[in-house]
């Protein structure tokens, strides 16, 4: 971050939102260790005028990346979106943000800055990778607290950025059903991880049964195995299927039965 400091009286402060048609805007902070009336050059032209149009940045400058030589467009994708995160959440515009990382594409700036308002599952799901900025587009326009519980569904689902558009624009459509590929490799992981043969039966006709069988020899692993499945998220509000189904588990003898159950039996 660079630390050149100017004085209130060397440039002219225009509203906080204002943008340099065809030029890269001067980007400033509010410095608070030089005193008042000083402020931070972070990013555009250094000023050489007594007046010059200036977006005054209102976070925590430290927050953001420095001012790299070769611009802050040449940052990694996911260092702009959470860059456009933070001077959106300090004040700056949409139009402005897109102006200092170059971007010509308005609404994909509009999108990033926006996850500043976004849920925290949002924001993270997306900065850490696990979503894209393309599902984030479906969610922005939602409630808060819906945000919320779409992404659960599609972290869960590990839905395409199509599915969840899908989803979104038709509550519980299954129009657009995860391709075999996606089975078989779900099929694969999940037994991998439950070190145990799965079978995940998921037809591609929205009307099949779907099913997910999971082999176990002795109740010590079956115990290992709900203990696993029992360990995931809850399902959110909204999506719970009251459908009456029956869990039959087989067993050998009393022994089992006793391991399995008797815990949860009193005696009189």
């Amino acid at each position: 971050m660079t630390t050149t400091t100017l004085w209130k009286d060397q440039i002219q402060l225009p509203a906080p939102t204002t943008a340099v048609s065809g030029k890269t805007p001067v980007l400033i902070a509010v410095d608070p260790y030089k005193g008042p009336g000083r402020y931070r050059w972070l990013a555009g032209s250094v000023p050489t005028s007594d007046r010059v149009r200036a977006l005054v940045f209102q976070g925590d400058p430290e927050q953001l990346p420095p001012w790299l030589p070769n611009r802050w467009s040449s940052l990694p994708r996911l260092d702009q979106i959470r860059l456009a995160g933070q001077l959106a959440g300090g004040g700056i515009s949409a139009a402005a943000i897109a102006a200092l990382l170059e971007n010509k594409d308005r609404s994909e700036v509009w999108r990033w800055a926006s996850l500043s308002k976004a849920s925290t599952s949002l924001r993270d799901a997306v900065l850490e990778g696990v979503l894209l900025p393309g599902h984030a587009k479906s969610l922005l326009k939602l409630p808060v607290i819906e945000q919320s519980e779409w992404v659960q569904r599609a972290r869960r689902g590990r839905w395409s950025v199509r599915r969840l558009a899908t989803e979104v624009m038709n509550p519980g459509s299954t129009s657009a059903p995860e391709s075999s590929g996606d089975t078989q490799k779900w099929q694969k992981d999940l037994s991998a991880r439950l070190n145990a043969k799965v079978e995940l039966q998921w037809p591609t006709d929205p009307k099949g049964p779907r099913s997910l069988s999971v082999e176990w020899f002795d109740v010590e692993s079956l115990k290992g195995v709900l203990e696993q499945l029992s360990a995931g998220p809850e399902l959110a509000v909204g999506v719970r299927h009251p459908l009456r189904r029956v869990l039959t588990i087989s067993l050998v003898d009393t022994d089992e039965l006793e391991a399995l159950t008797g815990h949860l039996v009193t005696e009189s």
